[in-house]
């Protein structure tokens, strides 16, 4: 018989080895995954409690920065309406009108009379965006005149002259006036317009911007309510965290401001003044070809495309004129070179050797 192997020749421990090391390097992996995760969220959760933390000053529903007195100070909302916001303001005086701002994006409320109803004199005037182009042909020789006439015009009826442009040069001499004309003597400036020559063509066009401007102007009451807040706000605050985050947020404050009322100022001069747009050309003499009228940008833009293109390409010829010729005279001469070393060849191979006579 033969001797029994002992325990520890056998071949188990050594697969069981053998599993183990394959698992170690799948444990380590997911083991370092489960701390990568665990890492990332304690890092979102410390971001999350700071942000808090920095939000709780201008926080209506947090506590606010203390006082002098150690009272909290309510940190303002878009409107001061509420009486939480008026405990922040000083002594003596006034709480905002929460009929006089506008929440949200929506439009201010005008006040209303003892009797609640609303007067027709504080409603905002509808605000329109009044254009129109004419186009004119005038007597020979009176260019000049109708210049002066249109700048006459203007300055009669409150307006100014925006543009003039005048061409003299070959063709026939023309102008284009731009006047800006209040909005009141926009019909009655149209109409003068047309009188100082014949009407060739004729647009006009209308847009209402009244809600735009609306809108504008009760989004820049709130922010200047919000504005007056902070400040109340300033004069109290006693740290130096509180009164740099008021800062921050009256700087921000500013900046919305001076754009609301950038984009009103431009609404309003655009609806105060209606813009004529006048284009006059003299008639031309019996027999002379008018001249043509000027190109629309599109069209300016093709013909400066298509000069650009007709002129790259010339410079291209241009310049590749001299490579051209140096090709052609390099594959001449290949050519003459591969010919004659055909017929050396050639020459070689039927008399290059002596053929022997029959006797």
């Amino acid at each position: 018989m033969s001797a029994q192997k002992p325990w520890g020749d056998a071949p188990r421990p050594t697969r069981w080895r053998r599993r183990a090391d394959r698992l170690r390097p799948v444990v380590r992996r997911r083991a370092l995954g489960a701390a990568a995760v665990i890492l990332v969220a304690a890092a979102l959760l410390g971001l999350g409690a700071a942000a808090h933390r920095s939000a709780g000053l201008h926080d209506a529903s947090g506590p606010g920065p203390t006082g002098r007195a150690g009272a909290p100070v309510a940190a303002p909302g878009p409107v001061a309406a509420s009486g939480s916001a008026a405990a922040g303001v000083a002594a003596g005086s006034e709480p905002a009108n929460p009929a006089s701002t506008g929440g949200g994006g929506r439009a201010a409320l005008p006040p209303t009379s003892p009797s609640g109803t609303v007067s027709a004199q504080d409603l905002v005037a509808p605000k329109v965006v009044e254009n129109a182009s004419v186009d004119l042909t005038i007597r020979r020789g009176s260019l000049d005149s109708v210049v002066g006439q249109l700048t006459s015009l203007a300055a009669a009826d409150g307006g100014f002259v925006a543009q003039t442009d005048t061409s003299s040069g070959p063709g026939l001499p023309s102008a284009r006036v731009t006047l800006r004309i209040p909005d009141g003597q926009y019909a009655a400036a149209t109409a003068s317009v047309r009188n100082l020559g014949k009407v060739t063509s004729f647009t006009s066009s209308g847009q209402d911007v009244t809600s735009q401007y609306v809108d504008l102007q009760s989004q820049i009451q709130a922010l200047q309510a919000s504005q007056k807040q902070y400040e109340t706000i300033m004069t109290r605050a006693t740290t130096v965290g509180d009164i740099l985050a008021v800062q921050s947020q009256l700087d921000s404050l500013d900046s919305q401001l001076q754009q609301l009322e950038g984009q009103a100022q431009v609404l309003d001069s655009e609806a105060s003044y209606a813009t004529i747009a006048v284009s006059a050309v003299e008639a031309a003499a019996p027999g002379q070809r008018p001249a043509p009228r000027p190109a629309s940008g599109l069209a300016r833009a093709w013909q400066r495309a298509t000069a650009g293109f007709a002129a790259g390409f010339d410079g291209l010829v241009v310049a590749a004129g001299p490579l051209a010729f140096a090709l052609v005279l390099l594959a001449a001469l290949a050519l003459a070179g591969r010919l004659g070393a055909a017929l050396w060849g050639r020459r070689r191979r039927t008399g290059g050797g002596v053929v022997p006579s029959a006797g």
